[in-house]
């Protein structure tokens, strides 16, 4: 069995892989070759997400997470991370940007239609089987509970993993103007 992540990118999946990497699951977080998916015990990210049908068919038996978050979220922490996270230099991420998404930077319309259609593609794929999929949204606060269940395992003494969170916006304007001000 797998654990696959079936979220696009900037739903939580550094969360998730660091919360089965406490579980003791060995997860490919972003793989650039899914053949890493034959040597550990599941993947995340886009690169995996956007394969999920044909993972599905190669680890029968496997479960799927889906990790999802408030779309108008969504596309602001998209519009962020893309607009000032250069990857000109790495043409395996730029090839990746043009698939998902057709283009190489940030372009809401496109991204809010590859969210919709992904986010049909996910629920219609797994309709039949509800048992395969474990539907969470880590940024809203689900964590240990739900995972756990879903995968068989013991809550952990310990708190859910929060990778890449911002401050709210008021605290990263007072952070800013501080540096500004060299206070």
């Amino acid at each position: 069995m797998k654990i696959i992540g079936v979220g696009l990118s900037k739903t939580a999946t550094s969360s998730l892989a660091r919360a089965l990497g406490i579980l003791g699951y060995e997860v490919a977080h972003y793989p650039r070759d899914l053949s890493v998916l034959d040597r550990c015990d599941g993947g995340c990210d886009i690169t995996v997400a956007e394969q999920f049908v044909e993972l599905d068919r190669k680890y029968p038996g496997s479960k799927f997470i889906y990790t999802t978050r408030d779309l108008d979220e969504w596309i602001e922490s998209c519009r962020i991370h893309f607009n000032f996270r250069r990857v000109e230099e790495d043409p395996f991420a730029l090839e990746v940007r043009r698939r998902v998404y057709g283009t190489d930077g940030f372009d809401e319309d496109r991204f809010r239609d590859t969210w919709t259609t992904h986010d049909a593609r996910v629920r219609s794929y797994f309709a039949a089987r509800p048992g395969d999929l474990l539907e969470m949204n880590i940024c809203a606060g689900e964590g240990w509970e739900a995972l756990c269940s879903f995968l068989g395992h013991t809550v952990p003494d310990r708190p859910f993993p929060r990778a890449n969170v911002r401050p709210p916006l008021k605290a990263r304007i007072r952070q800013r103007l501080s540096r500004l001000l060299g206070r």
